[in-house]
């Protein structure tokens, strides 16, 4: 015995074919913002190699890499956790 397909009322064809349209262009929107972001975070990362400034502030922080915050502070923040006291301070 063969089942024939129900006709659908034109209203729903037209909802469903709507809504099968908002998900492709949501969908195609979504796509385009994952290149985006993963564009924009590698152009991020070679303006960041380039700015010399920067490196050159990097530099200068661990040429004096003998700074570190105050006990005090670093008890309140929880840090002396992983930066252990100096005896002197």
């Amino acid at each position: 015995m063969e089942y024939h397909k129900p006709l659908t009322p034109m209203a729903v064809l037209t909802r469903e074919n709507e809504a099968q349209k908002e998900r492709e262009k949501l969908n195609r929107k979504m796509r385009n913002k994952q290149l985006e972001t993963s564009y924009n975070q590698f152009h991020q990362s070679t303006s960041a190699i380039n700015d010399t400034h920067m490196r050159d502030a990097l530099a200068k922080v661990r040429e004096n890499s003998d700074i570190t915050i105050p006990n005090s502070l670093a008890r309140i923040h929880g840090t002396t956790i992983y930066n252990k006291p100096d005896k002197g301070r």
